[in-house]
């Protein structure tokens, strides 16, 4: 796995740099803004994801008080400040101006005094928060007829709240709960649970961990068994509390936990799972070649298959390509101890990009050190954008597509499913 380790260690070696100039300021800054830099330069398919949400109608009952602009009721959950809602006994639409305990304010005084009413909130939906764009929404009834209209047009139809059935125009904008996400936003109230689908490309997590920080090095740990979970228990160690989905890197026995290319590489990795406490953290408990990506969920498995490096001959008999059985070196139980005590590691985020990807991200940090460290960095510009260009090219995962005929050169009745039984001829 490619992490911000490496980036170091490449952007190192191309200064004469050592291990110890890990904390170079410099460095550090090209590797976070050379990430950035491709990340954002590219919709990249292997940022594509899916997600969806469900619309739902919001519903408690209150009273109203003539003249009054404060409205009691029974739960406040789902009301939010700015939003519409739709109430009797007001001037339609009225939009909330604060929520308390139990009650509401609006922006208009009620008519009439009433009791036991529906009080029903407008409703906006949450997106992912590591959204970058999203694509058309879907739906079973509806499919992708879905329009979406610009916050303007959006702010002119929203006071037809009133609507029935699916809604069918809406609008993205800023979340009004959680400033950091997006949210979609529909014209009308949905009657009934809808449950609406989309792709979208997703951004990937920024870089924080280098792999050189004090609190990703210090100390020392042992991976054991810990609640029946795969763990690293460290002595002296301080694990950051937000090193979830980063990788914990293991080094020989007396030798640090070093990039590739360094005289003491490490010889394990595993995915940090969850952060327990500042001297454990939960591991993914399986093989290189089965650990899932950095918004994977982990496979689940029996053994561990990371213990001491197996030096016997390699088999004889060939291995099947084609076989689903998991892969494993040696098996352990889950009692043993792969890794003994004082083992040395290093924690770094790990770089979310296809294999196509990294030169360019090597070029970009190496672009972006010439300008931080005030160089000359047109030469390195033209490298970056010739690996970019590169990059850009090989960002595909289907080739024949677009090649029509489905991707054959000399289609037959058969291949392109004409081939039909006989019957009688038409007289």
């Amino acid at each position: 796995m490619q992490t911000a380790q490496d980036i170091v260690a490449y952007l190192l070696a191309t200064n004469g740099g050592g291990a110890q100039d890990g904390e170079n300021t410099a460095i550090r800054h090209a590797v976070i803004h050379g990430v950035r830099e491709v990340m954002q330069s590219k919709h990249w398919r292997y940022h594509f994801g899916t997600g969806r949400f469900e619309t739902g109608i919001v519903e408690t009952v209150g009273s109203t008080t003539k003249g009054s602009a404060r409205i009691n009721v029974a739960s406040v959950s789902g009301f939010v400040a700015g939003r519409i809602v739709d109430v009797p006994n007001f001037s339609s639409p009225v939009r909330i101006t604060s929520v308390g305990s139990n009650f509401i304010k609006v922006d208009r005084l009620a008519t009439s005094t009433s009791s036991s009413v529906k009080v029903r909130p407008q409703q906006y939906y949450d997106l992912p928060f590591d959204l970058r764009d999203i694509d058309t929404l879907s739906t079973r009834t509806v499919g992708t007829l879905h329009t979406r209209i610009s916050p303007m047009e959006w702010q002119r139809l929203e006071v037809n709240h009133r609507g029935s059935g699916e809604p069918y125009y809406y609008t993205v904008m800023r979340s009004d709960v959680n400033p950091d996400r997006y949210q979609v936003r529909f014209v009308g109230t949905p009657t009934n649970a809808v449950m609406v689908s989309f792709t979208y490309r997703r951004t990937p997590k920024p870089i924080k961990y280098l792999g050189y920080e004090k609190i990703c090095r210090q100390g020392t740990v042992e991976v054991k068994s810990v609640s029946g979970a795969m763990s690293a228990v460290g002595n002296g160690t301080d694990f950051p509390q937000d090193c979830a989905t980063c990788y914990m890197r293991f080094g020989s026995p007396g030798m640090e936990a070093d990039a590739h290319g360094s005289t003491s590489p490490f010889i394990m990795e595993r995915r940090i799972e969850s952060w327990v406490s500042a001297t454990n953290v939960s591991l993914s408990s399986t093989s290189v070649y089965q650990r899932p990506g950095t918004d994977g969920v982990p496979i689940e498995a029996t053994d561990f298959d990371a213990g001491v490096v197996d030096l016997d001959p390699p088999p004889v008999e060939a291995i099947d390509g084609n076989t689903t059985a998991t892969y494993v070196t040696n098996d352990y139980d889950l009692i043993d101890t792969p890794l003994p005590a004082l083992t040395r590691y290093a924690i770094t985020d790990v770089i979310d990009a296809s294999p196509q990807m990294y030169t360019a991200i090597l070029s970009a940090a190496e672009m972006w050190y010439s300008r931080v460290a005030g160089r000359d960095y047109g030469t390195a510009m033209q490298v970056y954008n010739r690996d970019l260009r590169i990059a850009m090219e090989n960002d595909t995962i289907t080739p024949k597509s677009g090649h029509g005929s489905y991707g054959q050169s000399y289609p037959t009745s058969t291949s392109m499913g004409w081939q039909n039984n006989l019957e009688g001829d038409i007289g």
